[in-house]
């Protein structure tokens, strides 16, 4: 077994999966263990079908055909939704493992992507203040598209704050802070369809309220962000990109309005990041 653990979410869109996981594979070091959380695809509380059953299968043998390394896979019978998801993730990897990438299956990775994963988690472990870390940058439509000259120049760069949700990395030795303030999200989460309570469905307003009233919002990874600052810990993230999304089509945080609004499809990434230690801006 390995320090890290980088697992990916996943319900459709096997072709989506085969990118990220090539990427993955493609990278410089692959000394860590992988996970596949395999979404189902009815959800039993509400009766919502998410995927065709065909969708989950092909998700589940993209995963087993990859050649990536010290693999597993947990596959739900049901559809228990992204944030479900993440518990079952989290309580798998705590306390078996010192570290944990949560990746959703939208999005491909540089060549060094593990490499600056792996030196980031060791770099700020005895830091008392670091919560989580990320390896980009939050992106707005007015956010320069990045060059190679400034990649290169920030390549060995972090900065205190946080990036896009749909990649969160977390500390085994400062799980417990952030865990602690998650009970009623999980509770809350357990007795539902997890995709009405984030569109705000009627049938389960009650509960929808009760999140934003607790965390601001019902979506789990702002809930995870929040956690981590009421715990009196920050993240940091890189300066130059060691990811990007795939497509206008993501499984959870991408849809065809920011892809293109947003301008999500002009990033461009670079191989970047082959460092040993980073400095905070």
């Amino acid at each position: 077994m390995n320090d890290l653990l980088i697992s990916v979410r996943a319900l459709g869109r096997a072709d989506y999966s085969k990118q990220c996981l090539d990427s993955l594979l493609a990278n410089s070091d692959l000394d860590c263990d992988f996970f596949l959380f395999q979404d189902g695809a009815v959800n039993p509380i509400s009766g919502e079908r998410y995927a065709k059953d065909k969708e989950v299968k092909d998700n589940v043998n993209v995963f087993i055909k990859s050649k990536l390394p010290n693999k597993t896979v947990m596959a739900a019978t049901n559809n228990i939704g992204g944030a479900n998801a993440k518990v079952a993730i989290l309580n798998y990897a705590f306390p078996k493992y010192k570290y944990l990438m949560m990746l959703d299956n939208d999005l491909i990775f540089n060549k060094y992507y593990i490499k600056t994963v792996k030196t980031l988690f060791k770099q700020f472990d005895e830091s008392k203040y670091v919560g989580m870390i990320q390896t980009s940058y939050r992106h707005f439509p007015d956010t320069p598209i990045e060059t190679k000259k400034f990649a290169k120049e920030n390549e060995n760069k972090v900065a205190q704050g946080f990036s896009h949700r749909w990649e969160q990395g977390f500390f085994r030795s400062k799980w417990d802070k952030i865990g602690a303030l998650l009970k009623d999200f999980a509770i809350i989460n357990k007795r539902n369809d997890t995709m009405l309570l984030v569109k705000n469905d009627p049938r389960v307003k009650s509960d929808h309220d009760k999140l934003c009233a607790t965390y601001g919002k019902p979506t789990d990874d702002y809930i995870l962000e929040t956690c981590t600052k009421r715990a009196g810990l920050t993240g940091i993230h890189t300066l130059t990109l060691r990811h990007i999304p795939i497509g206008e089509k993501g499984q959870y945080t991408m849809n065809e309005n920011r892809w293109r609004n947003e301008k999500f499809s002009k990033i461009k990434m670079f191989d970047v990041g082959n460092v040993n230690s980073y400095k905070l801006e």
